[in-house]
């Protein structure tokens, strides 16, 4: 781990020793020394960011090196929910969009509760993803969803009705779906007089 440059303190190594010799340095120092033995078992492939593992042993770095990071940042390896260092305990009031029930919860628990990928749950608090599963902390940004083969019943001011799906709808009148959706959620009044059955 120290040393001068001069002549009589280098030794040559071939490329085998000089990965065994960084294998060594992490067994004996561990931490961040299994970084290097990872980068050393990879080479690049024409240049590209695809990696090919070629040391047998790369899997015991690579768990070693991950070992590393999870003590670091959890303060303990394995521990999950409020036991771990970044846990977030902030609790939100959840909302799903299409059945109006809420929920006082964290990200943690939504994932464990619903389920879907924690990442998602975070991307909901954060404003990048709108719904996780149908549930948001922003019940005010989001509309009410329709799910697939939800039917609709139409009224036109001639006294004609049409019930079917926003796209029946717009094939039938020769209009976008995007129309037949505005018209179907009262985002816009009507087209050629037609409207929501509902709608005065």
């Amino acid at each position: 781990m120290g040393g001068s440059d001069d002549p009589a303190n280098l030794v040559k190594l071939t490329p085998e020793d000089h990965f065994f010799a960084h294998l060594l340095l992490a067994k004996a120092y561990g931490g961040k020394q299994w970084f290097s033995v990872i980068r050393m078992g990879a080479s690049r492939v024409d240049g590209k960011r695809s990696w090919v593992r070629q040391r047998y042993m790369y899997g015991a770095a690579r768990r070693r090196a991950c070992a590393d990071i999870s003590a670091r940042f959890t303060g303990a390896p394995g521990r999950r929910g409020a036991d771990n260092g970044m846990y977030d305990g902030t609790l939100y009031t959840w909302t799903n969009v299409d059945t109006g029930e809420t929920a006082l919860a964290t990200k943690g628990e939504m994932w464990e509760i619903v389920g879907g990928c924690r990442a998602h749950w975070t991307s909901v608090v954060t404003g990048e993803r709108k719904t996780m599963l149908g549930w948001t902390v922003y019940p005010d940004l989001v509309r009410v969803r329709s799910s697939k083969g939800k039917t609709f019943e139409f009224a036109n001011d001639n006294g004609e009705t049409f019930v079917g799906t926003q796209k029946q709808f717009a094939s039938y009148l020769g209009i976008s779906v995007a129309s037949a959706s505005r018209i179907a959620r009262g985002m816009q009044i009507g087209v050629n007089g037609w409207r929501t059955a509902n709608a005065a």
